[in-house]
């Protein structure tokens, strides 16, 4: 840990506080002149140092960890500041707010307790000091454990806000809505606005036996998440039809090609929020999921349940393993493995800002519908951080199967199942908003028994 020494500003500081208060403006200027620079190959993590003879005055510098590409200001407010480069210029910044003045205004009360923030400019290039020269430092730094990745630029507004927060303003705080064969509800959680939505397309291409249906989790905005339900559906109709029959795999070919289609025209919008996904493509007698994110597809088969898909979260050893190789960092924050110490998920439509390692690849499965497929849940991770597969299988089905051995029918239908799951997650103390969609099998069932 290093340390630098910073008492003969506040020794100075301390010095001049009798003076009255028309002139604590300039002391702080000149306080702030004083500029403690540290030089070195990658920025030091500085600890909180004090004077030995001054008990009361305390001052903070907050510096980028190794593992960390932005500096992390104290809670209590300040000038942030960002990673420019691994030259440091840390500047002395006193907080108006926390000069502590008499009720009579005259003059300033002894007791004074500060802090200061790092600003950070660059500076030319020149030999470095070694860590010995800088006052308290007892030795160099730890070696980092392997190769810093390039230096990523993080807007510190991202592009886009003005016209996501007007979208927003425009979103209910809970859907519920039901149609053929399928219902979903929706309900907002701790954000200001919901930032999750979904899609239903019913009657693909004049087949009532074919369909597609979605989930989408945005964040850092909805216009993501809304762009992506507008479109992602059209476009894996379109790549399916311009490929022909060709393929095998057409299906989950053009499953593919729509998400990669409808990140690509996302890019364009410059627009710096995401999404996460789930959809559920239904044709020829087939189901066919697909997922980037952590929204999750579980279908019930005569009462078990059945994940059909598997969440891309950083913390996953083999998306972590591709991270990594592509010169990125998953840092555990708070409990929570995230990708350059920002997002959870590692796959989404969108996040302009990470796509070097946020990729829209989907994973898909593709299965036969048959008399045994009862139902499928798709939701976001407000469901499924809160409520187990088999447990959401088991509170929708009373719901959801007309005739079930042993099972009085409940009154009600998919919406009344979708509505409980939701509520039972708000109950469990989900913050995050919560969707959940369930879509009727038995329709698109093509062998009956």
């Amino acid at each position: 840990m290093s340390c630098i020494t910073v008492a003969e500003p506040l020794r100075w500081l301390n010095k001049n506080t009798n003076s009255t208060q028309s002139h604590h403006h300039h002391h702080q200027l000149q306080l702030v002149n004083m500029a403690c620079i540290v030089a070195g190959n990658s920025p030091s993590v500085l600890s909180s140092c004090r004077s030995p003879s001054l008990h009361d005055s305390e001052i903070e510098i907050c510096a980028g960890s190794p593992r960390n590409h932005g500096f992390q200001t104290p809670r209590s407010g300040g000038i942030q500041s960002s990673f420019v480069g691994s030259r440091l210029r840390p500047v002395l910044a006193i907080r108006d707010e926390n000069l502590l003045w008499s009720e009579g205004g005259k003059s300033p009360v002894k007791k004074l307790q500060q802090r200061a923030v790092a600003l950070c400019v660059n500076i030319p290039e020149e030999k470095s000091p070694d860590n010995d020269s800088i006052s308290g430092c007892k030795g160099p730094s730890p070696p980092l454990k392997r190769k810093r990745p390039p230096r990523l630029d993080i807007p510190l507004q991202l592009p886009g806000l003005e016209a996501q927060y007007a979208a927003a303003v425009e979103q209910p705080m809970e859907v519920n809505e039901e149609g053929f064969h399928y219902a979903v509800s929706c309900k907002k959680g701790r954000r200001e606005f919901m930032e999750d939505t979904h899609k239903a397309m019913v009657n693909v291409l004049g087949d009532s036996k074919q369909a597609f249906f979605g989930v989408f989790d945005g964040h850092s905005g909805r216009m993501a998440a809304d762009f992506a339900a507008e479109n992602m559906g059209q476009n894996i109709v379109d790549a399916m039809l311009s490929m022909g029959d060709e393929k095998e795999d057409i299906v989950e070919q053009a499953v593919r090609a729509g998400y990669l289609t409808t990140d690509a025209e996302f890019l364009k919008q410059e627009v710096g929020s995401g999404t996460a996904c789930v959809t559920a493509l239904i044709i020829d007698g087939n189901l066919v999921v697909s997922n980037a994110g952590d929204c999750r597809a579980v279908i019930s088969r005569d009462g078990a349940s059945e994940a059909l898909t598997c969440d891309h979260r950083a913390g996953r050893e083999d998306e972590r393993q591709r991270i990594e190789n592509l010169g990125g960092i998953v840092d555990l924050r708070h409990g929570v493995w995230r990708v350059q110490g920002s997002l959870a998920v590692s796959r989404a439509i969108g996040d302009s800002h990470m796509k070097e390692w946020i990729i829209a690849e989907p994973d898909t499965r593709k299965i036969e519908i048959t008399s045994d497929c009862e139902f499928l849940i798709l939701a976001s991770d407000g469901l499924w951080d809160k409520v187990s597969n088999q447990e959401a299988v088991d509170i929708a089905r009373p719901f959801c199967v007309e005739k079930q051995p042993n099972l009085k029918p409940l009154q009600g239908g998919p919406i009344d199942a979708c509505k409980k799951l939701v509520e039972l997650a708000v109950t469990r103390k989900s913050q995050d908003d919560v969707s959940v969609m369930i879509v009727q099998l038995g329709h698109f069932c093509m062998k009956k028994n």
